[in-house]
């Protein structure tokens, strides 16, 4: 897998998992997908096809959102992208949180195995009205 800076044409090709597609909407709704990119964020890429976007966008000192959007292309590299996430996560200093959407069993699974760690349930919060978990890592 090639890690790369996020682009926001690597957004705009990413072809999101089902379970994301109100999140990708939200991104050209409101023009977010610029603002993330001025953030701390990168696209990974295999075979030249976007698997994942992924980035940290700043709270406020010492807390951060870690985010991620992946393609269905990502299940078939999804090793290889945990470790590279991982890496690139690496002793990340201070808090960084993520909002895992409740209904995926899955994505809370690979929230954990990137070292967060189950803080509580957000209710209505996702773009679809869906509950999402808060989950934290706290170095």
């Amino acid at each position: 897998m090639k890690i790369v800076e996020l682009t926001e044409e690597h957004l705009a090709r990413l072809a999101l998992l089902p379970a994301q597609a109100s999140i990708g909407a939200c991104l050209s709704d409101i023009g977010y997908a610029k603002e993330l990119c001025g953030y701390e964020s990168f696209a990974g890429l295999e075979e030249g096809r976007i698997v994942c976007a992924s980035g940290i966008v700043p709270t406020w000192r010492g807390s951060n959102v870690a985010w991620a959007l992946l393609s269905a292309m990502s299940m078939r590299t999804m090793v290889e992208l945990t470790h590279a996430v991982k890496t690139w996560l690496g002793d990340y200093d201070g808090r960084l949180e993520t909002w895992v959407d409740a209904r995926h069993p899955g994505h809370v699974r690979w929230a954990e195995k990137l070292g967060f760690e189950r803080e509580g349930l957000m209710r209505k919060f996702l773009p679809d009205g869906g509950d999402a978990f808060l989950y934290a890592r706290v170095n």
